[in-house]
């Protein structure tokens, strides 16, 4: 008697996933996976799905972490820089905001030195990011307050630190989050 034998996926459920995201999709990856030795590439997969997984765990941190994922990947996912740059911007906005002190302090300097002290690792590194964040935040108000209508080069450059800060704000919040 011969048996089969199926090896792959089995459909459960379609979900119709809208055009920017679908063509996200192929271009996601692991940057360094091949940076690292064979035999241990199982064990960082491992420790970053784990770190991922924490976001997962419920609680009114991980909401907000979650939130903020989710239109950082909107960013990534839209074909249009203007309205990635925006959703981005939202996404830092979202972790790091906070309604009480933005009334008090105003939202991009609460934003610049709160997302400095988290993930800079001494005095001249925050002191780079809080100076990157204004010019990020003078980009992000040109196109909401006057309808900028497209990235120069270096708006587009403002655009790959924004999300590169966003990330790692992200993962320091789940750290923090989830000890």
């Amino acid at each position: 008697a011969e048996t089969a034998l199926t090896v792959g996926w089995d459909i459960m459920r379609k979900i119709r996933l809208d055009d920017d995201f679908s063509k996200l999709l192929p271009r996601l990856h692991l940057d360094n996976l091949a940076d690292i030795e064979q035999s241990k590439r199982t064990g960082v997969i491992r420790y970053g799905l784990g770190q991922v997984s924490r976001a997962f765990r419920g609680g009114k941190a991980n909401e907000r972490i979650l939130r903020s994922a989710r239109w950082l990947l909107d960013s990534y996912a839209n074909s249009r820089d203007l309205l990635g740059f925006v959703q981005a911007m939202v996404s830092l906005e979202i972790i790091l905001g906070d309604q009480d002190e933005t009334e008090k302090l105003g939202l991009g300097p609460m934003i610049k030195n709160r997302c400095a002290y988290l993930i800079g690792k001494n005095h001249a590194e925050r002191d780079e990011i809080v100076d990157k964040l204004g010019e990020i935040y003078r980009v992000r108000s040109k196109i909401v307050h006057t309808g900028k209508d497209q990235l120069t080069n270096n708006d587009r450059m403002m655009l790959f630190h924004l999300r590169s800060y966003c990330a790692r704000v992200l993962l320091r919040e789940l750290e923090l989050a989830n000890g």
